[in-house]
């Protein structure tokens, strides 16, 4: 950088040339990271409402296994969550929260982080989406899928920029 004796002694042409490529750079830098952070936020959004509907379709399709105690069809239910790579791991259990049929991604680790909500909804870590949702058939709960989805497209799509 320049010291301030030496940007005094600078005519006032590289004053001036110094000045808007430094306010340039400013706006630019601004710029990207304002569009980055436009870019998590809504990949984050999107990825939450598409996990979520997944995890519905999931559970509404486990719920029959749940009511007739069939854990060999729920675990054949959650085996079609190997089509979506993102999905590291997935647990159904019963109304007393006991796991009742779970699917792990090949080489995800054992228990990941976050896995275990104590309500519905959701959590997002650095690098995993945790949901956590409801089974209900007529309005009454007969169990849970949580759902742990990991999020590597989000900085996938930003290296590319």
């Amino acid at each position: 950088m320049l010291s301030s004796k030496r940007f005094r002694s600078l005519p006032i042409r590289q004053k001036l040339v110094f000045m808007i490529m430094s306010t340039s750079l400013l706006i630019l830098v601004l710029g990207t990271s304002t569009l980055i952070s436009f870019e998590i936020f809504s990949m984050r959004s999107s990825i939450l409402s598409n996990v979520t509907i997944l995890a519905d379709i999931t559970g509404s399709n486990c719920a029959a296994p749940l009511l007739f105690q069939d854990k060999k069809a729920a675990s054949e239910v959650l085996e079609t969550l190997k089509r979506h790579d993102s999905i590291l791991r997935a647990l159904v259990r019963d109304t007393t929260d006991a796991e009742f049929a779970s699917y792990a991604m090949p080489g995800a680790r054992e228990r990941d982080p976050g896995e275990r909500l104590s309500h519905e909804g959701h959590s997002f870590t650095l690098r995993q989406l945790s949901l956590y949702r409801d089974i209900n058939v007529k309005g009454e709960r007969v169990g849970s899928i949580s759902l742990i989805y990991d999020l590597n497209e989000i900085y996938q799509r930003i290296s590319e920029y």
